[in-house]
């Protein structure tokens, strides 16, 4: 009797057929502020400019930040991401009793601070890379649409600040198409870092709960001061090699940098009333005009959202 061959038939077919079903999750899209599903174990929040604040630095961690700095591309993310959550909240307002949105505003408050800072921190980081830069370009057109067309002081602060009239054609286009390249590698892996959304409410409510400690921020800068100092007469010293150069000059670039972070943190903090900035931005570290429009801006960005801040407290 002939052996009947083994073909691939419909047992086959459906045994490959169940293995590539995807079985579909139906998710409810919340109408309201009353839908979202609360998750309160999210974890801490960390602002932008706070994450880059490094901790009692030696001189090698000023020159390993001086020669690794943070991606922009990533930074802007976390800036629309947060600028994109306050968007939701308030068309989830619209159909949410106002009890609740009493109740969750607090989370509009903690992704306004979350957002400035991330602002922030792309005008006051070196933007190297092309990518880097068109990052900056997008941040600061963002700003400018939020800012009065009448209002000349901060729109040119807005224009040095973020680079919008640096670079010609060519160089745009090229900034534009390193840009798209970098962010779709930032999504594919995941290089956003934590992002909170209206969801983690507890995590932002504790955060806006923090207020920030201006007696620690002094005595940052002027730690970080006074490393830009040490730094500089170690450099006048004699016999150094070429290497320890090399580290000295990335430490003091480092350094530098670490202290306008921490005068940025200081210029953002909302709940500072009369303390002045002037004795910063005419101190003994003289600011480029790039980054003394930068810390114009986040103090007038800071003053507004505390003003913000205070008033729904009051309520």
């Amino acid at each position: 009797m002939p052996t009947r061959k083994s073909t691939p038939g419909r047992g086959h077919r459906a045994r490959a057929s169940a293995r590539n079903r995807v079985h579909h999750v139906t998710t409810v899209t919340p109408a309201s502020l009353s839908d979202l599903a609360y998750d309160d174990g999210a974890p801490e929040v960390i602002d932008d400019l706070a994450a880059l604040q490094l901790v009692n630095p030696t001189v090698k961690d000023y020159a390993n930040f001086a020669r690794n700095l943070p991606c922009l591309v990533q930074i802007a993310e976390r800036a629309f991401f947060y600028a994109n959550q306050n968007r939701r909240f308030f068309e989830l307002a619209v159909a949410t009793p106002s009890e609740v949105i009493a109740a969750d505003v607090a989370s509009v408050h903690a992704n306004v601070l979350l957002h400035n800072a991330a602002v922030i921190a792309v005008a006051v980081i070196p933007a190297l890379r092309p990518s880097d830069r068109h990052a900056r370009r997008q941040v600061g057109h963002a700003f400018l649409e939020r800012v009065d067309d009448d209002d000349s002081v901060v729109r040119k602060d807005v224009r040095t600040a973020f680079g919008l009239d640096e670079g010609d054609a060519a160089n745009l286009s090229a900034d534009a198409l390193a840009f798209a390249a970098a962010r779709a590698r930032t999504i594919a892996d995941h290089g956003l870092g934590q992002l909170h959304r209206l969801e983690h409410r507890a995590a932002l409510r504790s955060f806006l709960s923090q207020p920030a400690d201006l007696d620690a921020l002094d005595r940052t800068i002027q730690r970080h001061q006074r490393a830009v100092e040490n730094i500089a007469v170690a450099l006048e010293a004699a016999e150094l090699s070429p290497e320890d150069c090399q580290v000295l000059e990335a430490a003091r670039a480092g350094a530098t940098l670490q202290y306008w972070v921490a005068v940025a943190r200081f210029a953002l903090s909302h709940d500072h009333q009369d303390r002045g900035l002037s004795y910063l931005l005419h101190g003994p570290i003289a600011p480029t005009a790039q980054l003394y429009s930068a810390i114009e801006i986040a103090d007038e960005i800071g003053r507004s959202s505390r003003k913000m801040i205070r008033e729904h407290a009051s309520q």
